[in-house]
């Protein structure tokens, strides 16, 4: 007998890895990566400021290039820009999360974006699942019931999983940042022999 279980749950995510971009532009490539440096000390003291540690700061991408324009048509060299991404994982606690955001934009004047997640994602998707083959279970001993009938032994499992997603939030001061639930759902199927 082929049975179909399903459960799903509706989860906040509790983690937010903050994103941080800046551009400095100047007309030497080491006057950009002395700008650079400049910001990345008032980051790290901000981030300090607020509690976190300067030395969970990571630089997910840094590049110093030609900064080359068009205006009216033509190609303006403006000299260099350094371009950089820095993150930071947090705890998602949103008054949080808005003091940095708020701390960040007004002293670097910085494009910040998060992605929310679950941090213990795997202990979420295996309540869900035990909660999918529960569901199953029960079905299987329902229908063996009204057959007059007994499980056997499981003869097949088949269950696919798919990865949970909430997203990448960009960031204005005026915006409610807070993402909505995410809602973990898994499916098996399992054939169990009849007796």
């Amino acid at each position: 007998m082929r049975v179909v279980g399903t459960a799903s749950k509706k989860v906040s995510p509790d983690t937010a890895k903050v994103y941080m971009n800046f551009l400095a532009e100047a007309k030497t490539s080491e006057l950009a990566k002395s700008i650079f440096n400049t910001k990345s000390k008032l980051i790290n003291n901000i981030v300090k400021q607020l509690g976190y540690n300067p030395e969970d700061l990571r630089t997910e991408h840094f590049v110093v290039d030609k900064n080359i324009v068009y205006e009216d048509n033509k190609r303006v060299d403006k000299g260099f820009k350094a371009v950089a991404t820095f993150s930071l994982i947090i705890a998602l606690d949103y008054a949080k999360l808005e003091e940095l955001i708020e701390g960040l934009s007004q002293a670097v004047g910085m494009r910040i974006t998060y992605d929310a997640f679950l941090k213990d994602e795997e202990k979420v998707s295996k309540e869900v699942l035990d909660l999918a083959v529960a569901d199953a279970r029960i079905k299987a001993e329902l229908v063996a019931t009204s057959c007059n009938v007994k499980l056997g032994e499981i003869s097949s499992i088949s269950y696919e999983d798919t990865p949970m997603f909430v997203g990448l939030r960009a960031v204005r001061q005026e915006s409610n940042l807070a993402p909505s639930e995410v809602e973990v759902s898994k499916t098996i199927e399992i054939t169990w022999e009849l007796k």
